[in-house]
């Protein structure tokens, strides 16, 4: 799993809301697959920055909180020129995680 994927699940997890928005240009296609096979859904979102994205904790989805489009708000900007995710703790547990992310199968 990329180190950005990691960052992204970490930021997603550190909130209580069950999403995260982030600026646009941070997530790749490859890091937005990654998200979908541990269980998160991507969404636009124009609520922070103009053109940006929504990360949606599995949780999230579960509960119907996920929009394909968050319209903008009163604190709608431009996105910033050197945005970036901050760094996961060396010591975020990410194999925990995605292991309690991992779907049950029926028995």
């Amino acid at each position: 799993m990329q180190r950005a994927t990691v960052n992204l699940i970490a930021v997603v997890e550190g909130r209580d809301e069950g999403w995260a928005d982030v600026p646009p240009g941070l997530i790749t296609p490859e890091t937005e697959i990654e998200l979908a096979e541990a269980g998160y859904a991507c969404g636009t979102s124009d609520h922070l920055w103009l053109g940006g994205v929504r990360i949606y904790s599995p949780e999230a989805i579960l509960y119907g909180l996920v929009q394909h489009h968050v319209p903008a708000s009163i604190f709608t900007a431009p996105p910033p020129k050197h945005a970036r995710i901050p760094e996961a703790r060396p010591d975020f547990p990410i194999n925990a995680i995605l292991e309690m992310r991992k779907p049950t199968k029926p028995n």
